[in-house]
């Protein structure tokens, strides 16, 4: 790996063609003695620490047939006019730098030679380019387009059409606004990914449009070989009808726009090769389209976050390929069809926060035995929860909560195969549950997979988890009419990392081997009848972070531990019987001794206890008393001060007297 500088001294390298110095640590600036290689036709400077602009100097080496500038963050600035001489150039590549303006103005002709460009691939994703888009009429081989995650402004040509060759164009995330027509489209053949995501744009087309790049339904069903776009239309203002067209798609992503309506389902009439379908945060409303049947290539379907009601569409039964079922949040009534039992592939099927009702049916533990996350929460379900469910050996996240399920919780839980593995035993540490789809992309499949959302109570609050849902094994019991004991088995699930079985009528003591969970973070088994101790295994589980026995009827002494301590008192209130800390209530025996050698402070205080604030205002009466009751009368009392003085006078008279008698007596008896 090289480290350091370019070195400034003239590169006179004739002949060298070829000259890749990607991934290691250059540093500094791009030097523009670069511009004296006479022949390179491939130049690699991606992934290293370069700075400053792009030199002027690269646009001298006109046979140059590729350009990476790739991952330099700190190359920043304005592109070089200079660049756009190399008229043989067909791959230029500069992502993820700083660079600033593309400096590509509307008359091309003005500063350069060339009358015809051979560049095929222009990739500037993710850096900070502003200003509208560019003018790229003298680009006519242009294959890939890719401004992602830029400053882009303003509206999007309609000349774009017109880049007859052009198979992937991404704009998405800039913040291009403006109308979106058929023309943008019209000689677009070749197209195979389109993504607009994450701008202001709207669709004025019409529904029963037919695009270039679409597979018409004869080719489809005599199976020659066709195009299949991947379309991303992310955060837009798209509003109205679905238009045909876009359903016809390899794979198709309208989430958060205002589409309303979903009616041109039903106009598709052959089978069509789309494998991924997201129409999740838009305005859909109604009684769904029961017409999924031309959909069986579906892997992922995303309708969640809708204005949907009415039942489940039967004909959704029919998607045999699909592995992932996301319509949660909307307004979907009735039972839970018993069609989809045909989807044995699915592995995530989430239908929370709807309305709807029945029992959960056995045949999902029988024949949807490839489930990974079911989500029923949030609706109204009701009957027992099934011993059925315990056949599904790939479970790892269940939750049932919010409903009115009743009964007792099955025993069987315990036999959830993934969530018994130990660590050494697990097979991957995947952190995301993802589902791998294809599209045809010039007569190759490219593969691309979609990484599970989903919605759960976690530690207290409602939660979406994607890129580490993997991660999280949990079960969620939580707000239903359940009664009985907490299964024992349960405690043989190691992996669980979240347990929550709260506001129920469960009974019984907590299992004693709780403690066997030590992976999990969060307990709550609030608001229940549990009774008994806490029991002292629960100190074992260092790792956990939320924990809630409130409002039960537990008694006995909180076990010392490591953590249980460490938790609010509201952890543990509502239960009378129980204390220690952190509750203020004492355990009996917990009183502190008695000290036989009380403080010395304490023993001053004993000694001058006599010394109280009554013996304070005691004496301040007497003085006041005392005061005024001899001076106050003489002031106010003339012949009482003038007794008073004559008495001191009188006194003072005859002490005088009597010390002068005995004083001459005293010396007449020295004398003797």
């Amino acid at each position: 790996m090289l480290e350091g500088s370019f070195p400034e001294a003239p590169l006179n390298v004739s002949g060298l063609e070829y000259l890749d110095l990607g991934g290691n640590k250059i540093e500094g600036f791009i030097p523009e003695n670069l511009g004296n290689m006479t022949s390179p036709l491939y130049l690699d400077l991606r992934l290293n620490g370069f700075e400053g602009s792009i030199p002027e100097a690269l646009g001298s080496l006109t046979a140059l047939r590729y350009l990476n500038l790739g991952s330099n963050i700190h190359l920043e600035g304005e592109f070089p006019k200079s660049i756009w001489n190399l008229c043989m150039l067909r791959e230029l590549y500069a992502r993820e730098n700083n660079l600033s303006k593309l400096n590509l103005p509307e008359n091309i002709e003005s500063f350069s030679t060339c009358t015809r460009y051979s560049l095929e691939v222009l990739d500037l994703t993710s850096n900070q380019i502003m200003g509208p888009f560019p003018n790229l009429s003298l680009f006519s081989s242009l294959k890939e387009l890719s401004f992602f995650s830029n400053q882009f402004n303003g509206t999007v040509p309609e000349s774009i059409g017109q880049l007859t060759q052009l198979e992937d164009l991404d704009i998405s995330y800039n913040s291009f606004k403006g109308l979106i027509s058929e023309a943008h489209f019209s000689n677009l053949s070749k197209l195979s990914l389109l993504s607009f995501s994450g701008n202001s744009l709207i669709f004025n087309i019409s529904s029963d449009w037919i695009p270039p790049f679409q597979l018409d339904s004869l080719n489809l069903a005599s199976c020659k070989l066709g195009r299949y776009p991947a379309i991303g239309l992310i955060s837009n203002e798209l509003e109205g009808p679905i238009p045909l067209f876009l359903l016809k798609v390899g794979t198709l992503n309208l989430s958060t726009n205002g589409f309303s309506k979903l009616d041109s389902l039903c106009d598709i009439t052959h089978d069509v090769q789309t494998s991924f379908l997201d129409i999740s945060f838009n305005q859909l409303s109604g009684e769904p389209p029961d017409c999924w049947t031309h959909f069986r290539s579906l892997k992922v379907l995303v309708l969640a976050n809708n204005k949907l009601f009415g039942q489940i569409p039967i004909s959704i039964g029919s998607l045999t390929e699909i592995e992932a079922l996301h319509s949660g949040n909307n307004f979907f009534t009735n039972e839970i069809p018993d069609s989809l039992k045909n989807c044995t592939k699915l592995k995530t099927f989430d239908v929370g926060e709807n309305r709807l009702s029945g029992p959960i049916p056995t045949w999902m533990g029988e024949t949807l035995s490839n489930l990974i996350v079911l989500s029923l929460r949030s609706n109204r379900l009701s009957g027992n929860i099934p011993s059925h469910l315990c056949h599904l050996r790939h479970l790892q996240l269940l939750d049932l909560s919010l409903s009115n399920f009743s009964g007792r919780i099955p025993k069987c839980f315990g036999h959830f195969s993934v969530m018994k593995k130990s660590v050494e035993s697990q097979d991957t540490w995947d952190t995301s549950i993802s589902h791998t789809y294809s599209y045809n992309s010039g007569g190759a499949y490219e593969y691309t997979s979609y990484e599970d959302e989903l919605k759960f109570i976690w530690k207290g609050t409602l939660s979406r988890f994607s890129i580490t849902l993997g991660l999280v094994k949990g079960i969620d019991l939580s707000s239903n009419r359940l009664m009985g004991e907490i299964p024992t088995e349960i405690t043989e699930l190691i992996q669980l990392v979240f347990l929550n079985v709260s506001r129920n009528n469960l009974s019984g003591q907590i299992p004693s081997e709780i403690g066997k969970l030590n992976l999990l973070d969060a307990l709550d088994l609030s608001n229940n009848q549990l009774s008994g101790g806490i029991p002292s295994s629960l100190t074992e589980v260092a790792r956990l972070g939320v924990l809630d026995l409130s409002n039960n009827k537990l008694s006995g002494k909180i076990p010392t531990g490591t953590q249980l301590q460490s938790f609010e008192a509201s952890s543990y209130t509502g239960n009378p019987e129980l204390c220690g800390a952190p509750l203020l209530k004492r355990c009996p025996g917990d009183e502190p001794a008695v000290s036989t050698d009380p403080p010395a402070r304490d023993e001053e205080e004993d000694q001058d206890k006599f010394v109280t604030r009554g013996f304070y205002v005691t004496l301040g009466l007497g003085f006041l008393v005392g005061f005024w009751g001899v001076c106050g009368s003489l002031i106010f009392s003339k012949t009482w001060r003038y007794s008073y003085f004559n008495f001191l006078s009188d006194a003072n008279d005859w002490i005088y007297v009597t010390v002068a008698v005995h004083k001459a007596k005293l010396l007449r008896m020295i004398k003797n």
